[in-house]
This record gives C-alpha cells, structure tokens and sequence, in this order.
C-alpha cells in the first residue's frame, strides 16, 4: 500500500509519504528532490532500505532534508539492521 498525503496544519503544508516496495524505488528520493529545489524553507527525513544493495544492505539510510539541501545520512537509531531489529537469518526456525 502507499499512502500520500498533504495536509495543512497550523498554517503549514504538510507532505506525508508512506509505502512498501519489494525493489529500490528512486520516485521518493525524487520527490524530495524536487522538494528541496522548489520549497527552500522545507525540512524533512526520509528513512530507506534496501536489503539488496551491498554497501547498505544492513542497514537504513536517511535522507535529511533542510534549508533546500538533500544529504543522505548515517542512521544512528535502527542500523544496522542486524541485530538491532532483525535476528541472523536462522534455518531451524520455523517462522
């Protein structure tokens, strides 16, 4: 499911972008892009990962937008992935 939304709170346009791919999608990080060019006063995060790619594949990647900049950040909080969310791939279990 993805889920779009834009909403004015408090005087603030608001964007809330949600969603579930099985491959890299690159349309997000696009948006954002096009946020960061044409909204200069935005800010945002925007978590990512891709559990096929071999240099991040452990973990999330967070796109921090601020002052019309986009940089892609460490994750201090969920990474890496194993073992601070997810167990070791275990053969024996039956889940």
């Amino acid at each position: 499911m993805n889920l779009v939304t834009i909403k004015r709170y408090n005087g603030q346009d608001s964007i809330l972008i949600s969603g579930l791919h099985n491959h890299k999608s690159s349309y997000v990080v696009e948006i954002f892009k096009w946020i960061a060019e044409h909204t200069v006063g935005s800010y945002g995060l925007l978590y990512t990962r891709d559990d096929e790619d071999p240099v991040d594949e452990n973990r999330f990647v967070v796109w921090k937008l601020a002052r019309g900049e986009l940089r892609k950040e460490t994750d201090p909080f969920l990474s890496p992935c194993i073992p601070k969310i997810e167990d070791e791939f275990d053969p024996t279990r039956n889940d």
